[in-house]
Formats: structure tokens, sequence, C-alpha cells
């Protein structure tokens, strides 16, 4: 800083830039002599900043005689007063020797953090009147280096990001996108150097386990340090691109062991090869050097039944290995399950997911036969069908009613039953993963299946008194029609499988009525996602 004083006199005070975060700067600068003017020969300059204590040094260097008056700080944007502007003042009234002031010609002073974009005024005044200015330049971070504005990050890959600062402490580097805070990549970097003894360190951190980051182009890397949270610098915003995006399964899913599980995905790269990863530890391969964009997995017994595996496909780029991960998969065991709810038991058959004529990805659990009007008396106190006997199908249920039944049946049980979706009918219906391409469910003979128009007395039947299909699931081809979860058009609700007064039951025939329509031939099976 150089500067005149009255009487034409000049004094030179340099302040060396303390390249730190921004601080405002509280200085003490005292000093008197017989004479109005500084030394001409007198400078003021910064030699140090420490961090942890936030005091700087500074060395008054000055000649027989000194005429400080006062020394102020203020704090300063777009060259006009800051809120809060004066932040330090120090007057001088006395005329004191400076050796016996200041030893070493060496004061201590403290300083305090200025946001980003804030300048540092020093003005000081000697006792004619005359002022001195000088300003210093307010930086939170100097820069960051990695990554640029504009740069692509290829994702999954490590990366290096890097920076100088200010900080001589432990650096914080956290992830944003857009104006939100993401999540914490790491915490407590220790700069690298000190370039040039000047106060401004150097750092980097190498990124090796990026997580899955949705596609975007409008991340930030913040660099900060924990001493003094508010002073911080952000990279420029840069594009996130995977090389491999998993598009199935999107989520999180349950599966059972011996379902045929699908994969299904976008790369850029070669696949090495598909693992299983179980709580973040590999558990083992599924596969190796695939070349589709889709790999179909039979789930096998050995698979633990657990709720935190994942799937992470391979590739490679530049020598590094870069994986996608699916969401969370809860593997369930592959097994018929037995209720009993107030006395009155019925069978769950597991079926695993896998391709007959429709595809299911994951597994769940299906009625052996029809709800019996056993069932139904335990959980509702009552018997609506016309055709009566404990182990006949109920009947002359509507959607409506049997939607209340179901939620009878969750309180008692604990369970979460449901009604099946139309897919998951058709699916069980033709044999889960182990169809034979029946036209019946179980049969191309339907006598041998199902009680229908031709067989039935026109009246309902005990469950399971014909032949089952592969499943081992009874009447899912006549006796009584079954309420599906599914609208069709607007007002109707979906029924499969044909009933004791129908001709034809192929699984391949749609019925739908008014969900409040009651008749002695429409019942209904249950369904649950697991047990």
């Amino acid at each position: 800083m150089k500067c005149t004083i009255m009487n034409k006199r000049t004094i030179t005070s340099r302040m060396f830039t303390i390249l730190a975060v921004p601080f405002l700067l509280l200085a003490v600068l005292s000093c008197s002599d017989e004479q109005d003017t500084l030394d001409p020969t007198s400078t003021l300059a910064f030699e140090a900043y420490n961090i942890k204590t936030h005091i700087c040094t500074y060395s008054l260097k000055v000649g027989d005689n000194c005429a400080v008056r006062s020394i102020s700080i203020y704090k300063y944007k777009n060259d006009s007063l800051a809120y809060d502007s004066l932040m330090y003042q120090k007057e001088m009234t006395s005329r004191m020797s400076i050796d016996s002031i200041y030893r070493n010609n060496t004061l201590l002073a403290y300083c305090k953090y200025t946001p980003d974009g804030y300048n540092i005024r020093a003005e000081i005044k000697d006792f004619g009147g005359n002022v001195t200015r000088d300003t210093l330049p307010s930086q939170a971070v100097s820069s960051v280096q990695s990554p640029k504005s504009g740069d692509r990050w290829y994702y999954p890959t490590y990366q290096l990001l890097s920076w100088n600062s200010n900080f001589s402490d432990g650096v914080t580097l956290d992830l944003y996108k857009g104006q939100n805070y993401y999540q914490q990549i790491t915490t407590g970097v220790k700069p690298i150097s000190n370039m040039s003894n000047h106060g401004i360190y150097y750092g980097s951190y190498n990124w090796e386990k990026m997580p899955n980051l949705p596609a975007g182009n409008d991340y930030r890397i913040k660099v900060s340090s924990s001493v003094i949270p508010d002073a911080f610098a952000f990279s420029g915003k840069f594009t996130v691109v995977p090389y491999i995006t998993i598009t199935y399964p999107a989520s999180s899913c349950s599966v059972f062991t011996g379902d045929n599980f699908q994969l299904n995905w976008n790369h850029n790269i070669d696949v090495l090869r598909i693992d299983l990863y179980k709580a973040g530890v590999f558990y083992l391969n599924i596969a190796g050097n695939v070349t589709a964009s889709s790999y179909t997995w039979r789930i096998p017994a050995t698979v633990s039944p657990g709720s935190n595996y994942t799937i992470r496909i391979f590739g490679k780029f530049d020598d590094k290995e870069l994986y996608a991960e699916t969401a969370g998969i809860t593997v369930s065991s592959l097994q018929n399950q037995t209720i009993t709810v107030n006395g009155v038991s019925f069978d769950m058959v597991a079926v695993a997911g896998g391709t007959n004529t429709l595809t299911m990805n994951s597994g769940f659990y299906v009625g052996q036969t029809e709800v019996t009007q056993a069932l139904w008396k335990a959980v509702m106190g009552s018997n609506p069908s016309k055709f009566s006997g404990d182990n006949l199908p109920v009947e002359q249920v509507t959607w409506n009613a049997c939607q209340t039944f179901i939620t009878n049946l969750n309180q008692l049980t604990g369970k979460t039953f449901r009604m099946p979706s139309k897919d998951e009918w058709e699916y069980a219906a033709r044999g889960g993963n182990q169809s034979k391409s029946y036209t019946y469910s179980g049969s191309n003979t339907l006598s041998d299946v199902a009680w229908y128009a031709a067989n039935s007395n026109s009246m309902t039947h005990p469950v399971a008194t014909k032949g089952y299909n592969e499943l081992g699931l009874y009447d899912m081809s006549g006796n009584v029609l079954e309420w599906c979860q599914d609208l069709f058009g607007s007002s109707y609700r979906v029924c499969r499988g044909g009933s004791y007064i129908d001709a034809s039951c192929k699984l391949s025939n749609l019925n739908s009525w008014y969900p409040d329509t009651e008749d002695q031939y429409i019942g209904l099976r249950l369904v649950a996602s697991s047990l």
C-alpha cells in the first residue's frame, strides 16, 4: 500500500495478501511521536495467518518517529459500505515510544471471516487528519481446479477432485445437485502442499466410490473447512453421464428362490460380469461376458433369504472397473405356507417368477383353492352363499364385499392378502415357470380339472376334488369365477376362470362385472406378495 500523508511526506505500507478464507481483519496499531507525520520508511506488512486461533501477525517497521493516530477496518461490497461495516477501530491519544509498546516491531491482531464477495478496507490516519486507505480482496477459496464447468463425468467411475484454497486444516467435500445438497463425499482431507509458502494450499481427493448418481447437467462440488463452516467455494456445474444404466428393476423388489429374475440395462461399454452382493459384500457371480442388454437369472435355492441384496453389472473403462447397481432386492424362501384363522386353515402356494405366455419378474403366493365358505364365516361371521357347505367355494359375494373380507382377514392374521391382478391370476393358472402350455389349468381335457356346464349338475362342488395344475392349484378352471383386482373399462371389475355354468373355461377368457354384482357363480381366490 503506497500513500502520501501531509507535508508531502510519504509512507509506503504494504499489506501482503493473507490468501486465507475471507476474514474481517481486526487490527490494533498504536504509536506516537513528537511529529505529526509518519516517517517515509515506515511500513505495515501482514505476514501469517493461523486458521485455528483466528490470529494473524504483522510487523510494523518505523523510522525514529511515528505519527499514526488511528487505524480502522471496514467491510465493503461493490465499493459500498456493507451492513455492520465498521469491524474494528483503534484510536491513539498518547505519544509514547514505539519500543515501549511493541517489542521487535511485531503485533498480534484478531481476524474474523468475511463472506465471499466482500472486501476489507483499512484506513490509517495521522495526527494531521490525513487518511491512507488500502483494500484487501476477500476470497473464500481461491479456486476449484477439478471438476471444471462443463466437464462430463461418466458414471460410475473414479474422479479426481482438486482445488487451491486458503485452508491449512482439513477440507470437506460435498456434492450438490442444482441448489440442493446431495451427499457428503469426504471430510478431513489434509492439504498436500503450501504453494510458494504464501498461504495457498493445494488439495486433491480421488473419489473411487462414487454412488449411483442420476444423470444430469447440474452437479457441483463444494469445498469447505469445518473450522469455519461458512467459508466455502463451489466448482462450476458439470454433467453426469452413466456408462451403464439399469432400467429394470428401477426400484426395490421382492423375489423368491427359484424365480426367473430378469435384468435390463443400457450400456456404452462391454459388460464384464454380473454379481450378487449382500450388504455391500460380494456374494456370488451371476454371469460373465454378457453381450446383450438383458439377462434372465434363475435364483438358486442356495441364496439365503434376506432383504439386503443388490445386483451389480460391471464394465471397464480406462483400466478401471465400473458398475451400476440395482436398488434393494428381498429374497424369500420358496415354500408353501399354511395360515390358520379362528380355527380354519388354508394353504398358500409360493409361485416363482418367470415366463409362460406372461412374464412375472417377481414371485408371489396364491391360494391353493378358492376361498371356502368355512373361511368366509371364520372371518365375517356369516355365509352369503346359495349352495351351503363348509368346503364349497363361497359365492354370491360382490367385489366390494370381498375387499371387506380381505381387510378383516389381514387384521386377524397380520398378513397382507389381496386379490390377484388379472396377469398374476393367469400366470399362476398356466403353471407359472413350470407351465406345460395346457389349454385349461392343468390339462388339455377340461373334465379332468374343472367343474363346468357338462359335469356340474348346475351347482358348485367341494374345492380340490378335481385335478390340479403344475403348481398344485385347484379349480382355476371352473367351479366359480374369481374376482380380480383390475378394472375393465371405467366401471367393471375383471373375473377369470369360468364357472360351473360355463361350457368353456379357457385360461385366455376374461369376464367382467359391476363391482356390486353378486351371483351364485362368482367367488374369489387370495394372493399375497409375501408372507
